[in-house]
């Protein structure tokens, strides 16, 4: 049976004007329960036990395993505040957390998820968060054949508490999720952790079409998730590396460009890549023929770098050191990021995404798309002004944030 998971306490928005009676009456009506917390209306429901939701928005979904699924909410200071926790039996909920949240928010007004983000992070730390470990909770569904990813269950233990905030208008999504993880399991993650984006970089993305980021070791990833028996992610990861023509595979890459033309090399693009050993990089430039005679060495930014100039083509620009190599086909961006410092350890992945900065957009989703699918999915990019993933560590709070921007 299952004994204990992760507890996780959300706030979001309040629905549109005139929707919340609405909401609550048709909570009422799906067999949400109403309890009084001082001035405040709790709103809570969805036990299950053994079989199927007996109640709230979730009746007659079912789960297996024989537990107690309990959901709370509560509209206080402008937000829903949204709590769901697995415990051992049945019964009323515990609204320890909702008492969390109140001595967390110390009298403030919620306001905006920027707001909110403060009153979670304090929420994290104060008990009761954590009832129980992902990694017995997912253990135990271990002989549900539905179940093919328990193996990976270690891989959650470090965490300890989730929270999410968000906000959707018309104008688009600003998704948030925090797992506060514990010590060991930041430490752990923080070992994985190489180069993000130089100032330089991020200063490039600013303006780019595309900007992607890698700054996780996925080699010493994969190895880590084989030792803890999650081959189900591992494997992907050890597909990707071996689909790379680099040894061994860099440690960290990060790109961003809008456009390149590969038949005259013109366009904007800039690549920046830590590595373990520089010797791929330079048998490969040892290819290029007549090398010797197109190259040169230039000093921008106070720093020496390699200026490749190919008749009729543009130039290109590089800087090639034991565990760096620098490359742009634009002057003025190769002196960003040889003079640019280093940026904060913290990001594991990101990708931001600007369709309207792309002009040959459609071209790209015709090579990767099937037919007929490129037209569509143009259209709606067409739609948007910018896409973004990121994916940070920072102290022992791992977060995923997500954020679509319309036009």
């Amino acid at each position: 049976s299952i004994t204990g998971i992760i507890p996780v306490t959300g706030i979001v928005p309040l629905l549109e004007a005139g929707a919340d009676a609405q909401f609550e009456a048709q909570l009422v009506q799906a067999g949400a329960k109403q309890n009084s917390h001082g001035a405040l209306t709790v709103f809570s429901g969805g036990s299950f036990a053994g079989g199927s939701f007996a109640g709230g928005p979730l009746a007659g979904e079912t789960v297996p395993g024989s537990a107690a699924v309990q959901w709370s909410a509560v509209r206080l200071d402008g937000h829903w505040v949204l709590h769901l926790e697995f415990a051992a039996e049945t019964g009323t909920p515990s609204l320890d957390w909702l008492r969390s949240v109140i001595a967390a928010g110390q009298g403030e007004a919620y306001g905006g998820s920027e707001r909110a983000r403060p009153i979670l992070s304090r929420v994290a730390s104060a008990a009761p968060m954590f009832w129980g470990s992902a990694d017995s909770v997912l253990r135990s569904l271990k002989d549900n054949p539905w179940v093919d990813w328990v193996g990976c269950s270690s891989v959650l233990s470090p965490v300890q508490a989730v929270l999410f905030h968000g906000n959707a208008d018309a104008k688009g999504v600003d998704l948030e999720v925090e797992f506060q993880l514990s010590p060991a399991g930041s430490m752990t993650l923080a070992t994985l952790l190489q180069a993000s984006p130089s100032d330089g970089m991020r200063a490039l993305s600013d303006n780019a079409g595309v900007a992607v980021s890698v700054s996780v070791d996925l080699a010493g990833a994969e190895q880590l998730l084989r030792a803890q028996g999650c081959d189900l992610v591992a494997e992907p990861i050890a597909t990707l590396l071996r689909s790379i023509p680099w040894s061994p595979p860099p440690t960290s890459i990060h790109l961003v460009g809008s456009h390149f033309e590969p038949s005259s090399l013109s366009g904007d693009i800039a690549l920046e890549v830590s590595m373990s050993d520089s010797g791929f990089l330079r048998s490969m430039l040892d290819k290029i023929p007549g090398r010797s005679w197109l190259e040169s060495t230039k000093t921008i930014g106070g720093e020496k770098v390699k200026k490749l100039s190919i008749p009729t083509f543009s130039a290109l620009y590089y800087q090639l050191q034991d565990t760096s190599f620098r490359f742009s086909n634009q002057k003025s961006a190769m002196e960003l990021l040889v003079t640019a410092a280093p940026g904060p350890r913290d990001e594991i992945v990101s990708l931001t995404l600007r369709p309207g900065r792309i002009p040959d957009l459609k071209t790209i989703l015709e090579t990767a798309l099937p037919p007929g699918f490129a037209e569509l999915a143009a259209a709606e990019l067409a739609k948007i002004a910018q896409v973004s993933f990121l994916v940070t560590l920072r102290s022992n709070v791992l977060r995923l944030r997500i954020s679509v921007v319309g036009k």
